[in-house]
């Protein structure tokens, strides 16, 4: 497929914007492919319309709340017949569903218009939250939906084994990761003199480990004057009031910087200031099968990473030698992994210099975006 074809992505958020959404958007767009973006505003907060440079926004407003579960399943259908409805008025070549909830209707729109449809998929199993009979019923859906896409995008080799097995001979899976893009790059240029700073930089909230790596660094600061934990993100409300009493729990607060989100492109003078990237994810259905973009952003800067195996954490970890692994609930693993990099500085340098040159070679948005480009030329016309 030849460059100028023109592209709508079905999106189930408001593009906010969606930081892989509109990454994916803005590589079409700059090799010559028209973009929307049709997505769901829940809560009436956006405007209907906007041009995001290149991208154009459209933005249906049904209400509906956010979360999992049965009595959403209402909201979605009603979703997905307004995005038919605005996909057979759309002027369009390509149709590209991100995740599943928006596949139906993409599905739908492809087969009556006899256009390209590409299925994006960003998570693995997000509709777990749903019951049993439910989730059979999303899994099967989603076989017979993928296997008549023309392009399956996915983010992981986890859901590259995932989407092998649910298409079959003939048909392979792209897999496309969440990579920062290379003005991103910066090899670790040395501990400030006098400090060392553990940290996160991302969303908190339950499940990622934040509870965790606070009593762990409540242990590891115990005679380390020079160590501080630096967490950087938006606190989820329901995390709040937990987060606030484990802080004001800690024998080191005075040590602990918590500080508000800043924009996914400001977020790099934060991560210079670490020197050990902590990634201590649960294993949970929300993250189990996810690789955290917060692993390329740490190898990207050449911090070495401690980091529980979810996604494919594990083979990258172990193939490039960019960080330790724990386990899940070992918490006298984790606190040995931490103090070996705390009391090692050779170690910090070596395993974050294996990363930035993994970074620069495999794990750039550059070179994603190069695959995304590729696939979608040879899309049908």
């Amino acid at each position: 497929m030849t460059a100028g074809r023109r592209i709508v992505m079905l999106l189930s958020n408001p593009f906010e914007p969606d930081v892989r959404v509109l990454k994916e958007a803005r590589s079409l767009s700059e090799a010559g492919y028209a973009v929307t973006v049709l997505c769901w505003d829940r809560l009436g907060r956006f405007p209907v319309e906007e041009q995001l440079e290149k991208i154009h926004i459209r933005r249906i407003q049904i209400r509906a709340s956010y979360g999992g579960g049965v009595h959403l399943l209402w909201s979605f259908i009603r979703f997905n017949l307004a995005l038919v409805s605005r996909l057979l008025r759309e002027e369009l070549e390509v149709i590209h569903c991100h995740d599943l909830d928006t596949l139906p209707a993409g599905y739908i729109a492809s087969r009556l218009r006899r256009k390209a449809l590409v299925y994006d998929e960003h998570e693995s199993e997000y509709f777990t939250q749903l019951p049993a009979l439910l989730r059979g019923v999303f899994r099967r859906m989603e076989a017979f939906l993928a296997r008549r896409a023309e392009l399956v995008l996915v983010t992981n080799l986890i859901q590259v084994r995932k989407m092998e097995a649910l298409l079959g001979r003939g048909k392979a899976p792209v897999e496309i990761k969440n990579c920062p893009p290379r003005s991103f790059f910066q090899p670790h240029e040395g501990e400030e003199e006098g400090r060392l700073t553990l940290g996160w930089i991302g969303y908190l909230q339950r499940g990622t480990g934040i509870d965790r790596l606070v009593r762990l660094f409540d242990h590891l600061a115990e005679g380390r004057p020079d160590l501080e934990l630096l967490l950087v993100g938006k606190v989820h409300p329901s995390f709040a009031g937990e987060l606030e009493q484990l802080l004001q729990a800690s024998r080191h607060r005075a040590e602990i910087h918590l500080m508000p989100a800043v924009p996914f492109d400001q977020v790099y003078p934060w991560y210079r200031r670490l020197d050990i990237a902590v990634l201590l994810y649960e294993d949970i259905s929300q993250y189990r099968l996810n690789t955290p973009t917060k692993l390329f952003e740490a190898m990207a800067q050449g911090i070495p990473v401690v980091a529980t195996p979810i996604g494919d954490v594990r083979e990258i970890v172990e193939t490039h030698a960019c960080g330790l692994l724990v386990g899940f609930e070992d918490e006298e693993e984790a606190q040995r992994a931490l103090l070996r990099l705390i009391e090692d500085r050779a170690l910090r340098r070596r395993l974050g210099d294996h990363g930035y040159r993994a970074a620069v070679e495999h794990y750039s948005w550059e070179v994603m975006a190069a695959r995304l480009v590729d696939h979608y030329r040879k899309l049908p016309s």
